[in-house]
């Protein structure tokens, strides 16, 4: 499925109508968050097998919501022509709320009830709790 949305999302923007380089800028941002974000996937996956440490949770998390963080608040801020010093603050603000999210999916998955949270601890994690507490 996020494969399609991503296909979907190039297609508009190339049809938005905005100028050749703002239209590059945002397709390379894009690209980059997919790709981001499926490295973040390969990390999950592997942290399975190994409790991960600080560095190499805040490596997985930068790749996650904070990417699809970053590119969401970028592409507004490259297409809206914001001044690079807009931008840094845009990317520092979404890698933080990035990290956050991150954060308190896995405090919802460590101590939220089914009822709560509307998924079984299994359907959590293979290990029935979180990996990144």
């Amino acid at each position: 499925m996020g494969n399609i949305l991503y296909a979907l999302a190039i297609e508009s923007i190339l049809e938005s109508g905005f100028d050749h380089e703002k239209l590059t800028d945002v397709v390379s941002l894009f690209s980059s968050g997919f790709r981001d974000v499926n490295e973040s996937q390969i990390l999950d996956m592997l942290f399975e097998y190994q409790e991960p440490d600080v560095d190499e949770w805040r490596t997985m998390a930068s790749k996650r919501a904070a990417s699809l963080f970053r590119t969401s608040m970028l592409t507004g801020a490259i297409l809206a022509q914001a001044p690079e010093w807009d931008c840094k603050i845009l990317e520092e603000a979404a890698m933080h709320i990035g990290y956050a999210f991150d954060i308190q999916d896995d405090i919802i998955d460590t101590f939220a009830s089914q009822e709560q949270y509307g998924r079984s601890r299994a359907e959590i994690s293979p290990r029935g709790k979180s990996r990144f507490i």
